[in-house]
């Protein structure tokens, strides 16, 4: 583990509980020790000559972006006051970006893994400091928000992850927390549910402009692979149209509208600049927050929504704006599948009536997805 180093904030109240941690630390054989606290820990450097002391008491997010500035090794791992490293298992010689493993506790003398903890990051769940080794060049350049009180890690784990970092996990424990000796912590338990609830609706509320510029940017989508689907759109495009397309991400359908049928004159909505600039120079952009628009009456011949309703807080609004900026209106949605607590980003599931139910137009079975079509009669 030379290639490694580990940080360790240590409260004066916890100087003597700290010796244990930073002993383990030792007898892992890091490369670097960094404590980070005030004056007063540091003759905890004399434990150890590879120790590092930076003087930092603000919050735990200032400390450990404190001590990363002095860390020079390869890899990043972490430690609390009171807690301590097992043997650190073989599999974390490993060269990936960031590894976890379970969450293991010390109680009545046992070491038991803590059930809670998951075994990878989706929404709701957490991954603390203690389980983690991460790529410390990674680290430095994102840093911990030093904003939140609680959940920075929680916080920084879910901003790499949109960011497309591979996160590995191994189920061997290599830290344990040792709720024998630590003293009791106080802790506001509604400022700490105030920060959770902040952190997620943050990166999981997909009606917002940076859900989706993440979205874009860091999946780099470029086409949405429902071909079969988009010639049934294709098929009822009028030539010398023009056709507006909602929510139009990267612009895979109005590129295909475009190449397969004559003089189109074609929009792109959507509220990801990222997206936008994607779109093919013919192609006209426009950045909004739908389900609002502000197209003039009929401003087209045909307006699509393909996959965006179930993604929205009000679809039915969406609908009746559709009809008013067009004579034509194309929908698509998942048939009867992909709910919610499968698929976190759809707030609902729609079938054949359901759909109709909003639309008031035919509704098409297409396999996994309903095509819905509705005509101005006027």
């Amino acid at each position: 583990m030379k290639n490694t180093g580990v940080l360790i904030p240590v409260l004066d109240e916890r100087i003597e509980l700290a010796k244990r941690s930073i002993i383990s630390a030792v007898l892992n054989n890091f490369g670097e020790i960094i404590i980070i606290g005030s004056n007063k820990i540091k003759l905890l450097q004399e434990l150890h000559e590879n120790i590092i002391f930076v003087k930092n008491t603000g919050r735990t997010a200032e400390r450990y972006n404190a001590g990363l500035n002095k860390l020079t090794c390869e890899y990043t791992m972490f430690l609390n006051d009171d807690d301590f490293y097992l043997k650190i298992p073989d599999v974390y010689h490993s060269n990936a970006n960031f590894i976890y493993s379970d969450f293991y506790i010390l109680r009545g003398g046992e070491i038991t893994r803590f059930i809670g903890r998951p075994k990878i990051l989706r929404e709701g769940n957490y991954i603390g400091y203690l389980t983690v080794r991460i790529r410390t060049d990674i680290l430095r350049d994102n840093k911990f928000d030093e904003e939140l009180n609680y959940m920075e890690d929680y916080e920084l784990w879910l901003r790499l992850q949109r960011k497309g970092l591979d996160f590995k996990y191994y189920p061997l424990a290599f830290a344990v927390n040792d709720q024998d000796s630590s003293p009791n912590r106080k802790s506001n338990n509604t400022d700490y549910d105030q920060t959770l609830e902040t952190i997620q609706k943050k990166y999981n509320n997909i009606n917002t402009p940076d859900y989706w510029n993440r979205k874009w940017d860091y999946d780099r989508l470029r086409y949405r692979k429902h071909y079969d689907l988009f010639d049934d759109i294709v098929k009822l495009i009028p030539e010398n149209s023009k056709i507006v397309d909602l929510g139009c991400g990267t612009g895979a359908l109005l590129n295909k509208i475009k190449d397969e049928v004559k003089n189109v004159d074609a929009t792109g909505v959507d509220f990801s600049y990222i997206a936008l600039n994607m779109l093919r120079d013919d192609i006209h952009k426009v950045k909004c927050v739908l389900p609002e628009t502000k197209f003039k009456d009929k401003s087209f011949d045909v307006a699509i929504a393909t996959e965006l309703l179930e993604h929205l807080d009000d679809d039915k609004e969406m609908i009746e704006e559709m009809k008013r900026i067009a004579k034509k209106v194309i929908v698509t949605v998942p048939n009867n599948c992909m709910p919610p607590e499968v698929e976190p980003e759809h707030l609902r599931t729609y079938t054949k009536e359901s759909l109709n139910k909003i639309l008031k137009g035919e509704v098409i079975e297409k396999g996994n997805y309903l095509l819905g079509v509705w005509n101005d009669k006027e």
